[in-house]
């Protein structure tokens, strides 16, 4: 459970937007966020890093004019919660857990004070810290959202910091992007069509970049890349979610025998999983220029019981080493429901943002990369 706060540095860092110092922040048009039921609008001209966590909604950052400091950050989280979870426990938890970071100099936490958000009863918090010596003064809003109609009570955190010389803005944006906020009805992510795409995340030593689409988390791992985005009507799993795997054997593969291997581990997986993993279709197909193989499993639970279908897709390709070794690339995507034909697009659109990059000649072999079960 992290705010944009502790991520105020790197985040800002990056941005090639601005804001003046005495000016009004302006917001721009608001957007709906359909995934967490929310539209909300940020300032305008904003830069939107990647989100690296799988509850961040949205982060939009500006940077001073110069362009050397960090200056306005806006974002928003949205956590599955219990039921016996308040908005002023959730605030509270929060703010132990600032006081316990290490990275924090000079934390100041000033008290609760009730506020409103799309008409939902919430907790707001000012505070001032310094992170990586960048002073920083910040408003944290929760707010509980708790309908029968959702399968799960959600927690939105609205974050805004300041550098000092924005200090007389926090409060009003801090309202501006409140008076903003509608919430709509959840959607499933897997539904929603992806489109645009972010930067390229780079791993030189694995040989590989990627770009994630638009509005997902992403996260490098040891052995490659997670993404994905939260579906609360789902309880808040990641789904679609995509793992890029990276592996390597002694010896020559190929990338049909090891996408056979990953279909019958990803069809044993389900059945200890008392689901049903089906092969949909499996042939040859392309990633980053080289030549692939792709398997498509469609899962589904016993008839009868409430739990939701997926769809298992991977495409695999092997790049032979200097060292007579073979490195395995695995690109994995599990999306909820049946429809095969969404899911094999949303794979190409992925797999086209894919690229090998100049890698060393080894690495540490690690095990087989397989399909995750959907569950």
């Amino acid at each position: 459970m992290r705010s944009s706060i502790l991520l105020i540095g790197a985040a800002l860092a990056a941005c090639v937007a601005t804001a003046r110092a005495g000016e009004p922040i302006p917001l721009g048009e608001p957007k709906e966020y359909p995934q967490a039921g929310v539209t909300l609008a940020v300032p305008r001209g904003a830069e939107h890093p990647l989100l690296t966590d799988a509850f961040e909604v949205v982060r939009a950052v500006l940077r001073e004019p110069d362009g050397k400091e960090p200056a306005v950050s806006v974002a928003l989280s949205a956590y599955p919660v219990t039921e016996k979870v308040t908005a002023e426990m959730f605030s509270d938890a929060m703010a132990a857990e600032l006081k316990n970071d290490l990275t924090l100099r000079g934390l100041e936490v000033g008290a609760k004070v009730a506020m409103k958000a799309a008409g939902l009863d919430g907790v707001a918090r000012r505070m001032r810290f310094r992170v990586r010596g960048v002073p920083t003064e910040a408003t944290n809003l929760c707010f509980l959202r708790d309908e029968p109609k959702l399968p799960v009570r959600i927690c939105y955190v609205l974050s805004v910091e300041v550098s000092p010389k924005q200090r007389d803005a926090l409060l009003p944006l801090l309202g501006a992007v409140v008076g903003s906020l509608k919430l709509t009805r959840p959607r499933h992510p897997s539904e929603l069509a992806v489109e645009e795409f972010q930067a390229a995340m780079e791993n030189p030593r694995l040989g590989f970049s990627i770009r994630p689409p638009a509005g997902w988390y992403a996260a490098h791992m040891p052995q490659g890349v997670h993404m994905g985005m939260t579906d609360y009507l789902l309880g808040g799993q990641p789904m679609p979610s995509v793992r890029l795997i990276v592996d390597e054997t002694e010896g020559q593969a190929t990338a049909e025998a090891s996408a056979a291997g990953a279909m019958q581990l990803a069809i044993d997986a389900a059945r200890e999983h008392k689901l049903t993993a089906k092969a949909v279709s499996k042939g040859p197909d392309r990633l980053g220029g080289r030549e692939a193989y792709q398997f498509v499993l469609r899962e589904s639970a016993a008839a009868g019981t409430e739990a939701a279908g997926a769809v298992i897709v991977q495409r695999c390709a092997c790049v032979p080493t200097a060292g007579g070794a073979t490195r395995r690339y695995s690109l994995v995507l599990v999306t909820r429901g049946d429809d095969v034909a969404a899911a094999a697009a949303m794979m190409d659109k992925i797999a086209a943002q894919f690229a090998f990059v100049t890698a060393p000649a080894s690495q540490p072999a690690s095990g087989p990369a397989s399909a995750p079960s959907a569950k």
